[in-house]
């Protein structure tokens, strides 16, 4: 272990630096720094293109769903219009009937 402690004392950080080695290391971790961070910045680009396509939806729901409340209303109302006209139709009915 002193060897190795002694020979690393001996060799100086600009040394290793110009080696081939230390090179092939610092291009390596270079690529694999920026692949990471465009990565990064891929997932956060498609977070945000999803988040957009989920607000889309949701008001095309809340669109679609207020479209068919006013669709159930009007036919409430159609509805109930038709049975009191009915009812009108069979009182006035039931009262001639009832005068002859």
């Amino acid at each position: 272990m002193e060897n190795i402690q002694e020979s690393l004392e001996k060799i100086s950080l600009t040394e290793i630096a110009q080696t081939p080695f230390a090179y092939a290391l610092y291009v390596i971790t270079l690529v694999l720094v920026s692949v990471i961070m465009t990565e990064r910045f891929d997932a956060n680009t498609a977070k945000e293109d999803c988040s957009k396509k989920i607000e889309q939806l949701e008001n095309m729901v809340k669109a679609e769903r207020k479209e068919k409340d006013e669709v159930f209303n009007a036919y409430l109302i159609e509805r109930s219009a038709n049975l009191q006209i009915q009812k009108k139709v069979d009182s006035t009915a039931i009262s001639r009937y009832k005068n002859r």
